[in-house]
């Protein structure tokens, strides 16, 4: 155990209020649960669900669950939603052919880890069960990691999303080696379902074999025509190579933004469906083989304010825009007409830097894209061409800068000036303009309803900067994703080990719990915001393979002021969101 003398308060009298239970559901739902509930079986559950009302949680307590199909169903209401939980995030193991389903309103489903098992078919956790389609449900702050057949050919969902209005955030998925979508909505209907995935962390997905390996799916050819009007945004994606198309959008009206893209092996493909808005996302290719960027079909498409540096061309350019099928069915290749490409960054890619007319000639593509406006974009490369392939009728070329390379189709057009845009790399290794850049106070107008913010959430002003960077000493709000942006946070927990009032000092065990890979050992630093007498920070290893590991703090008076105190224990290590957790130390005398 790691030792440590924090100095808190006058010591009679003392009395350490570690509720961490509480703590955690107050944080979860913003006020205090009405009742909690207590099991440790999917039997246990079913068993409390007739008697759980609005406000109530449900705490699962820590440890190995095997095969236990889970049916989590309830009718929560909005501010007092119903809550199953983990008793401590990341210590509640689900695995063998254990599943999860949600089904009611309201209810949120927090802190759970599937490892290690195996389907036959379905899905782990679905958003539906005994009560119909879940609306206004959650899942946060949970993770799935290796939960794959023998066979990689075995086809099943990891998380299936159902109903309306329903959010998968902050959760970890790891290493998917099988046919089946990691995150899939699913479409029957027309009805908008106005989802949210956000905040995830997707890792280590290796190439499948051919279609059916997608990391996100937005719906199905069937219902493609109609608007889904969900939003996936602030993801990390990293070495996910699973097929060619990363995120595969089959419906409209959604939208795709501030996501980052790692070395990951695929593009975001706006498959089928119209109206959908790709905005501020980063695509990192780091010269990894086969990633790529923006793969462009249908209609009333918009791609402004993305950043694409290094990436492979895995759909023959930087952004490709699709040759579509004459009379296409609905699992056809749609004709791209009206899309608007502006305000983007394209530096040092492999292949093009945008491709007009990807496909053509093949699997009945002959319609080239109609009506496309390209407007105050950057391009930078050694990659000859910058731009390859046939544009179709009315292309409109505004205010794009161009250099490093010849342009290909574009050469001699007036809206493409060729000229060095003067970028430099900055501490992030991101390509900025500099002093006395060309792109600065010098794009087109026209573009404010779609970029009115930049790629790093800094608002445009006066005439905006050609490019998805804006020069700015505006506040950043958003940019590169890592690892300690997304995902489930360590949990620190906290639990009263002694209490000796002969001396007046009392000790407590912090345990710090990971819930994300368990691969690689992880390096923890621990402070404290107390005031006292303290060598802070405080480090730890959790080792390679185990979840958490735990240190002592003694607890000695030393001239405190009489009064509560309350103390923030924070950890926080490369990869993972910061955790907290607080206690109070009362004086009584």
């Amino acid at each position: 155990m790691i030792q440590n003398n924090l100095n808190l308060k006058k010591a009679f009298a003392r009395v350490l209020r570690l509720s961490i239970l509480a703590t955690m559901i107050v944080v979860m739902n913003g006020f205090a649960a009405a009742e909690v509930f207590i099991v440790s079986s999917a039997s246990d559950i079913e068993n409390v669900l007739p008697d759980l009302d609005p406000g109530d949680t449900v705490v699962m307590t820590d440890g190995n669950w095997s095969d236990q199909q889970i049916e989590f169903s309830g009718t929560g209401i909005k501010g007092a939603p119903i809550t199953l939980c983990a008793q401590t995030p990341g210590m509640v193991v689900l695995d063998g052919n254990s599943t999860l389903g949600i089904s009611g309103d309201w209810l949120v489903v927090s802190g759970l880890r599937f490892e290690g098992g195996s389907l036959n078919s379905g899905s782990i956790v679905q958003f539906r069960g005994d009560l119909g389609h879940a609306t206004n449900s959650r899942l946060t702050n949970s993770a799935i990691v290796d939960y794959n057949p023998p066979d990689p050919a075995t086809r099943y969902f990891w998380v299936s999303l159902y109903g309306q209005h329903n959010r998968v955030d902050n959760n970890f998925f790891q290493n998917q080696d099988h046919s089946g979508v990691t995150v899939v909505v699913w479409r029957d209907t027309p009805e908008p379902d106005f989802h949210v995935i956000d905040r995830n962390h997707f890792a280590d997905r290796p190439p499948g074999n051919g279609n059916g390996f997608e990391t996100i799916r937005l719906g199905t050819s069937t219902e493609s025509e109609s608007d889904s009007f969900s939003h996936v945004e602030s993801n990390l994606f990293e070495r996910v190579d699973g097929e060619i198309e990363i995120i595969s959008n089959k419906s409209g009206g959604n939208s795709f933004r501030y996501n980052t893209f790692s070395e990951s092996a695929g593009t975001l493909t706006l498959r089928h469906g119209h109206g959908n808005l790709v905005d501020g996302n980063f695509f990192l290719g780091n010269g990894k083989d086969a990633t790529g960027g923006v793969r462009l079909i249908g209609e009333n498409q918009v791609i402004v304010n993305n950043y694409f540096m290094e990436t492979d061309g895995r759909a023959d350019g930087a952004i490709a825009v699709t040759a579509g099928v004459p009379n296409s069915p609905l699992t056809g290749y749609p004709q791209v007409i009206n899309a608007v490409i502006a305000h983007n960054t394209i530096v040092d890619v492999n292949d093009a830097a945008i491709v007009f007319s990807q496909g053509l000639g093949s699997s009945g593509r002959t319609l080239l894209a109609e009506n496309v406006i390209i407007a105050n974009n950057v391009f930078y490369s050694t990659q000859d061409p910058l731009f390859e392939g046939q544009e179709g009728a009315d292309w409109t070329w505004q205010s794009n800068v161009a250099f490093g390379q010849s342009l290909g189709p574009v050469a001699g057009n007036p809206g493409v000036k060729v000229i060095d845009p003067l970028l430099a790399r900055d501490a992030g290794m991101i390509w900025r303009p500099q002093r006395g850049s060309p792109l600065v106070n010098s794009s087109a107008g026209g573009f404010s309803r779609f970029a009115r913010l930049d790629i790093d959430g800094q608002e445009r002003v006066n005439a905006f900067d050609i490019g998805a960077d804006e020069s700015s000493a505006g506040e950043v709000t958003r940019g590169v994703l890592t690892g300690a942006d997304v995902g489930p946070p360590l949990t620190v927990s906290l639990s009263t080990n002694v209490v000796s009032e002969a001396d007046g000092n009392s000790a407590l065990t912090v345990t710090i719990v990971r819930n994300k890979s368990l691969s690689d050992p992880l390096n923890v630093t621990i402070s404290n915001s107390d005031t006292s007498e303290i060598s802070i920070p405080i480090s730890l290893m959790i080792p390679a393979g185990q979840s958490a590991a735990t240190f002592d703090v003694n607890v000695i008076d030393d001239n405190k002021p009489d009064g509560d105190q309350v103390v923030t224990i924070t950890a926080s290590a490369t990869g993972h969101p910061a955790g907290s957790a607080t206690l109070t130390v009362t004086d009584d005398d």
